[in-house]
């Protein structure tokens, strides 16, 4: 054997080595979940937290924050996303009411991720 045939099998063994620690490592149900909470946080970031209704010839923009009875927090019933801030839910609503095809646009994006998930 020559020196260079040597050097190919131990390089060939360490990448080997390498390979199969990667492949006892990976574990495909910790990625999915790791993927989907990534997904998660992305709909919590996009998600609008109002809807638009059609009430007979008006458009209503409802707020979808809601706080239960004896708390300070307020969660959105579309996303889940928790908050603390009580004038978000106006502010939200007085956002969209001035501009609704923003809130279309936003309605759609998470409506696209939650299919994903």
């Amino acid at each position: 054997m020559s020196d260079l045939s040597v050097f190919e099998i131990i390089v060939i063994i360490l990448l080997g080595i390498t390979a199969l620690k990667v492949i006892f490592s990976f574990d495909l149900n910790k990625w999915q979940e790791r993927r989907d909470q990534r997904l998660k946080d992305r709909i919590m970031r996009t998600c609008p937290h109002t809807s638009i209704y059609l009430d007979g010839d008006n458009i209503r923009i409802e707020s979808m924050l809601i706080s239960p009875p004896g708390t300070v927090q307020w969660g959105c019933t579309r996303c889940g996303m928790v908050t603390y801030d009580d004038r978000l839910a106006v502010s939200l609503v007085e956002l969209y009411r001035r501009n609704p095809k923003l809130l279309l646009r936003a309605i759609k994006k998470v409506d696209k991720l939650a299919t994903k998930l």
